[in-house]
């Protein structure tokens, strides 16, 4: 399986569209030959309105059920990201600091540390807000937050404070009950920041995801220094719960969400 899937590596087919009257729709479609699941995708639009409707349907091939793990990869970089300008928000509670991360590009957030969102702890002995994109440094961090369990519906927004100009996305909790921020502030054209709206916690496998516990052996295969060491043992047979925060697991065949 490629990184992050093969479903951005798919052409998809347009199956429908609308032009006509006040709404207008588009309905995309792709196979996806791995997983042997098809994806079909609507978006519409309203005349006179700026909020964008995307409507999406996961299809299992398989005649049994599985775990289905699902995240949507929204992400900014510039020009619309600079750094001290622009400040992500979401109506997060519990987070934590991923405990370990890719590339060479030094970590400024306290790995596998637990903070309530948005002051995550540095390495410093201090805090930072993640909520506001750094003018004074580079780093690459990766921490996952629990939505509000209080709320049905869930947003995150990117505003850009000297442009005025706010952008984000809502979708339901039954759906997405984490949010992982991809900080990668590299300072250049490749500086990007996610706000990777997900089913569970961090990008992991199914079997990780599915099976509790296993994502405390996951995390002991890697070294001090963030790099991979081994995959997880295949004869563990492991009985706790990975994440005081809670868990959120699917196994849907056929899958519907809605975001805007």
């Amino acid at each position: 399986m490629p990184f992050h899937g093969e479903a951005n590596r798919q052409t998809m087919k347009v199956i429908a569209s609308h032009d006509a009257g006040p709404v207008h729709l588009v309905t995309m479609q792709s196979t996806l030959p791995l997983a042997l699941e098809t994806l079909t995708r609507t978006v519409q639009v309203a005349d006179g309105e700026s909020v964008i409707d995307v409507i999406s349907q996961l299809a299992s091939a398989l005649t049994v059920d599985r775990h289905i793990s699902w995240a949507e990869h929204a992400t900014i970089g510039p020009p619309f990201l600079e750094k001290g300008k622009v400040v992500v928000d979401m109506p997060a509670t519990n987070c934590r600091v991923r405990p370990y991360k890719p590339g060479a590009i030094p970590g400024h957030l306290v790995y596998d540390k637990d903070f309530k969102w948005p002051m995550a702890h540095t390495n410093d002995g201090g805090q930072a807000d993640i909520r506001v994109i750094p003018s004074d440094h580079n780093w690459l961090d990766l921490a996952s937050c629990q939505m509000d369990t209080r709320r049905r519906l869930e947003f995150v927004t990117a505003l850009h404070v000297e442009k005025h100009l706010v952008y984000g996305y809502g979708f339901r909790r039954e759906d997405y009950s984490w949010l992982m921020s991809w900080m990668n502030f590299t300072g250049d054209d490749r500086a990007a920041r996610g706000m990777e709206f997900s089913s569970q916690p961090f990008d992991i496998s199914h079997l990780l995801c599915a099976t509790p516990g296993l994502e405390d052996i996951w995390q002991d295969h890697y070294s001090a220094a963030g790099t991979k060491d081994t995959n997880p043992p295949d004869d563990t047979s492991p009985t706790w719960n990975p994440l005081t925060v809670g868990r959120r697991s699917s196994c849907p065949r056929n899958r519907t969400e809605r975001s805007r």
